[in-house]
């Protein structure tokens, strides 16, 4: 990484999120036959047999909620869509027990035919 660093003129003596957006895109996703962060964690995935590199995965491996989607795991537009009056993240995340429960006792519109064209 330091030789790719010197070779792109990414300077290694600012922090990562003071770095221009491209300069962080290729430190990340790689460039120039540099394989980037992911790269690294995606070679190391195909060797987590191993119990020290599972070990070092762990270490990196983050636990926060995303702050858009508040770990529901959807985008925007999934977010805003409702079963039942409920909104899908909450859906998502019932138990089987509660999902049988709601389920049974929501009153789902019917979906029409598509027509031919699709619309």
């Amino acid at each position: 990484m330091k030789k790719f660093a010197r070779r792109e003129g990414i300077p290694m003596n600012k922090p990562f999120a003071n770095l221009a957006v491209e300069q962080q895109r290729a430190v990340v996703e790689g460039h120039n036959g540099f394989e980037g962060v992911k790269g690294l964690f995606d070679w190391l995935e195909t060797k987590k047999y191993k119990l020290h590199v599972r070990v070092m995965l762990s270490k990196y491996r983050g636990y926060t909620k995303c702050p858009d989607c508040k770990g529901g795991r959807l985008r925007a537009e999934a977010r805003d869509v409702f079963v039942g009056g409920k909104a899908l993240p909450g859906v998502c995340g019932l138990s089987i027990k509660d999902a049988t429960a709601f389920f049974n006792s929501s009153r789902l519109p019917r979906s029409r035919p598509r027509s031919p064209t699709g619309c």
